[in-house]
């Protein structure tokens, strides 16, 4: 027994050694890492973005528009109008002028178009908070997925650990073994069932050190870091607690979950949506002033070539009638994807409400597995001991000290992937609630 604990201390006083140099990451850290550096959360902001500019835009419609245009003609030779007064004198009416320039500035506001502006407004701020909303969605993906990759990697740190202290109890039951067989208490395929033993025991640790570095590589690649950045978790493992109350939880998700709030704004802006199609049964109504800067001016006469000035104001109405009911066709497609947004809207509700019970029922399990596999790893660890004193006094077999061996390390492996699974369950619950801070 002694010999077993020197072995055990020397090898975790040497892993310790080992890992001085290798930077520790908490999960806070990865979390803050993720969230300043992973690309999805960087092009979920450019549209956000883009977003807010498009609603900057829709608050113009509502401003005075002045348009400028200019133009240039070079015109055929005809013969002048011109009327012979009483005196016998020409006049020209409508001399040739064959060079015609032309700038104009126009100025046009909209007085009237059935509520159309104000919906586009609307439609581009509640685009713009559903948006918004995505964003902390995503977030809040990358929150969960750092937890899920983060106690993933813990689960295989933590398994190795275990198999690792096997492996050693192992290798001292072959020594057991060899030293009978030496005295004629012990047969080859004693020998051979232990390095069977061993053997599987040092392969499932070559599976784990695969794990290890995959969820590692896939932690870096979250937080958009170097696949091959050398670090390790920093973190303990507490008993897992759970005192959330159901309702309470599904209240805050109806309430706080940003996807939901999301479809919120879109189901807002899609009714919106159907008052700018229902606006086209209106007509529209502009104020169009004009200022015309002209060689010649076409509206003095008689016309000259030289520059002058002229404006003009008025009131322009625009309505549309017939269309072969595009616009009534354009309504019922506003309303159906009103409806179907509601529709979303109401399932994405109850899937949060699903979701919440699965993950609740699923913690509870982890809960109930971590206290029975608590107890097994008791009853494991004496069933061992006897089992290892029994043997040393010949009272046992090998075969059955071997599944004690595998007994206890069944047992611990067990606990560390109930705290996983709970960890990660309660990150899923957070997520699924919209709770993360």
């Amino acid at each position: 027994m002694k010999i077993r604990l020197l072995i055990i201390l020397v090898l975790l006083v040497n892993a310790k050694v080992l890992s001085q140099d290798i930077e520790k990451y908490t999960l806070d850290y990865c979390i803050k890492r993720a969230l300043e550096n992973n690309q999805d959360i960087k092009s979920t902001e450019f549209d956000l973005i883009s977003a807010q500019s498009k609603i900057l835009s829709a608050k113009t419609e509502r401003l005075p528009t002045v348009d400028f245009s200019g133009n240039y003609s070079r015109l055929s030779i005809i013969d002048p109008f011109s009327i012979t007064m009483p005196t016998g004198k020409a006049i020209d009416i409508f001399p040739v002028i064959l060079n015609n320039y032309g700038l104009n500035l126009t100025l046009k506001q909209a007085v009237f178009t059935g509520s159309r502006i104000k919906s586009n407004y609307e439609i581009a701020k509640n685009t713009f908070l559903a948006k918004e909303n995505n964003l902390e969605e995503v977030k809040n993906s990358i929150k969960y997925a750092i937890e899920d990759y983060f106690w993933r990697l813990v689960y295989a740190i933590e398994s190795k650990r275990v198999v690792d202290e096997s492996i050693e109890l192992t290798k001292i039951h072959l020594q057991d073994v060899k030293n009978l067989k030496e005295n004629g208490m012990a047969s080859e395929n004693d020998v051979k069932k232990v390095e069977v033993q061993l053997s599987n025991m040092e392969l499932m640790k070559t599976t784990i050190e695969k794990n290890i570095e995959l969820s590692r590589a896939v932690l870096c690649r979250t937080m958009n870091a170097p696949i091959e950045t050398s670090f390790e978790p920093d973190y303990d493992l507490p008993s897992p607690e759970f005192n959330y109350n159901f309702k309470e939880i599904t209240s805050k998700a109806i309430e706080k979950r940003p996807l939901l709030k999301s479809m919120e704004f879109y189901l807002q802006s899609s009714e919106e949506a159907k008052k700018v199609v229902k606006s086209s049964f209106y007509p529209s109504v502009y104020l169009v002033c004009n200022y015309n800067y002209a060689r010649p001016n076409r509206r003095i006469l008689p016309m000259k070539d030289k520059w002058a000035d002229t404006w003009d104001a008025g009131v322009v109405v625009q309505f549309t009638i017939w269309n072969w009911g595009k616009k009534r066709m354009d309504y019922e497609s506003a309303q159906n994807n009103f409806l179907k947004v509601k529709t979303d809207y109401e399932n994405l509700q109850s899937q949060i409400e699903l979701d919440i019970k699965r993950i609740f029922l699923d913690i509870n399990e982890s809960l109930k597995r971590y206290q029975l596999s608590n107890k097994m790893v008791d009853q494991a660890e004496e069933n061992y001991r006897i089992s290892r004193d029994k043997y040393k006094n010949g009272m046992l077999l090998n075969s059955e000290f071997l599944d004690a061996e595998v007994d206890l390390l069944k047992s611990k492996l067990e606990v560390t992937k109930s705290i996983m699974d709970f960890n990660i369950k309660m990150a899923e619950l957070k997520k699924a609630a919209g709770i993360y801070e």
